[in-house]
């Protein structure tokens, strides 16, 4: 009998293996891969994954009632770990002596932006295939001008290739949330030491969406100066800019002291 799903956790199990499948194969090749599963619950995708051909596999699992069932799961491949991921990953030293470094996991939805971001941020897989909530999917695919392009649309899709590959029914999930659920799989750049000052700028500009960036950014560019070497019109707004012209605005910032 599987546990009650917490609410508090986010979890809605996906216990379908025909999908739980479906997901691995749009991975691609596992077969030099270590894979990292966040919140396997009751280990319907890991069982997918160990069938596969990944080398290794880590499962983080926060909620204890899963993790026996869990580790009886494999002995050999199958590394369970019984910790919040979120907290997991803002430390994990990668271990990984091979790549690619792959996540497949059906996300907690009350971590899903935070945790992406961590991934982001750190730059530790060079792939994720997740399953989040469709309205998080669709800001992740965005594009530039329309109502869903947000923050997460331009650091995503300056990191990553992002594409939508599934649109999953609130049937798929034990107990059905209330809301779609689509799978996104994220081809990821490595880490790029303008991470901060790009969250930054991007944060600041997308603060007051109606504003002009000249409004948005003032306190980090009171002149116009760095939007005007960046050849930004300043009477844009932040939603009507490239992940590609933020960075450019990103690098002007750089290379000066940013207001405290």
């Amino acid at each position: 009998m599987i546990p009650r799903a917490y609410k508090s956790y986010g979890q809605h199990f996906l216990l379908n293996p025909v999908i739980c499948r479906e997901i691995v194969a749009g991975a691609g090749d596992l077969s030099k891969a270590w894979v990292v599963e966040v919140g396997p619950g009751p280990g319907t995708l890991t069982q997918c994954l160990i069938d596969s051909d990944a080398r290794k596999i880590i499962a983080i699992e926060k909620d204890g009632r899963f993790i026996e069932n869990i580790r009886s799961l494999d002995q050999e491949k199958l590394e369970v770990i019984h910790e919040d991921a979120l907290v997991w990953l803002r430390t994990w030293q990668d271990p990984c002596p091979h790549r690619p470094l792959v996540m497949i996991a059906n996300l907690p939805y009350n971590i899903s932006t935070p945790l992406l971001i961590t991934c982001l941020r750190r730059g530790l897989f060079d792939r994720l295939i997740i399953t989040v909530q469709k309205e998080v999917a669709d800001r992740l695919i965005a594009k530039v001008g329309s109502r869903n392009y947000s923050r997460l649309s331009v650091m995503a899709q300056w990191r990553a290739q992002v594409q939508r590959f599934r649109v999953l029914q609130p049937g798929a999930f034990t107990p059905p949330p209330k809301v779609r659920s689509a799978v996104v799989r994220m081809d990821v750049a490595r880490a790029d030491p303008l991470w901060a000052t790009m969250e930054m700028v991007v944060a600041a500009g997308f603060s007051q969406r109606r504003k002009t960036l000249r409004a948005s950014l003032r306190r980090l560019d009171p002149d116009g100066a760095h939007l005007s070497a960046a050849k930004i019109d300043p009477g844009l707004r932040a939603q009507n800019l490239t992940p590609a012209q933020f960075y450019a605005l990103a690098r002007r910032f750089a290379k000066t002291a940013l207001p405290k």
